[in-house]
């Protein structure tokens, strides 16, 4: 039930290319997707947001493929599950194809650079914080099988067999590499979260 009154308006959009009108909306919430956008995209995105936002607005933004997001002592766990998905491909016949532009996601942004984006936008930043998170297979799975994550990791495999391989790939390596904690197997993975006014 809503006590103040008031009706939120949902709209989802492609940041980079909207068109909404100008100093309405209160926040804009970006759930882990600004990584799959060019620089140039990027900054179109913020600046469009700064726009529809009214003044003093929130932007919520994160991301789980920036230049920190994996812990030095993790390395070995992303070389064997890429080793192993590889492998996997092979052993089915599939092939490395010709290159293209490898996934944006793939290129990965500092913190950084996501204050300066932010601060040449004209937005006043909040918060820009790290925080590692305990990446269960699940979690692994789930991302591993997403063919916008297979298309940067596997760059140049078919995707839909990429994400298949590195799905399988994961649950084989996990074990090897897995902390426990307090009944949970995971394996870190930072993740950058930033809020921002307008």
């Amino acid at each position: 039930m809503n006590t103040y009154g008031v009706r939120p308006e949902l709209v989802c959009t492609s940041a980079e290319n909207m068109d909404l009108p100008p100093a309405v909306y209160d926040a804009v919430l970006w759930g882990n997707g600004i990584h799959y956008l060019t620089e140039e995209e990027q900054r179109n995105a913020i600046v469009r947001i700064k726009k529809v936002l009214r003044s003093e607005g929130w932007l919520f933004f994160n991301t789980a493929f920036y230049a920190n997001a994996k812990p030095s002592e993790t390395l070995p766990f992303y070389r064997a599950k890429i080793l192993a998905a590889v492998r996997r491909l092979r052993d089915s016949g599939r092939s490395r194809g010709e290159s293209t532009r490898p996934a944006e996601a793939s290129r990965e942004k500092s913190a950084d650079h996501y204050r300066s984006l932010l601060l040449g936008a004209g937005f006043r930043l909040e918060s820009l914080r790290e925080q590692t998170v305990k990446a269960t297979l699940a979690f692994w799975e789930a991302i591993c099988r997403y063919t916008q994550y297979a298309e940067g990791a596997l760059h140049g495999y078919p995707v839909e067999p990429a994400a298949d391989a590195l799905g399988k790939a994961v649950a084989d390596v996990f074990p090897t590499y897995k902390l426990e904690e307090d009944g949970i197997s995971y394996i870190p993975r930072n993740w950058l979260t930033v809020i921002a006014r307008a």
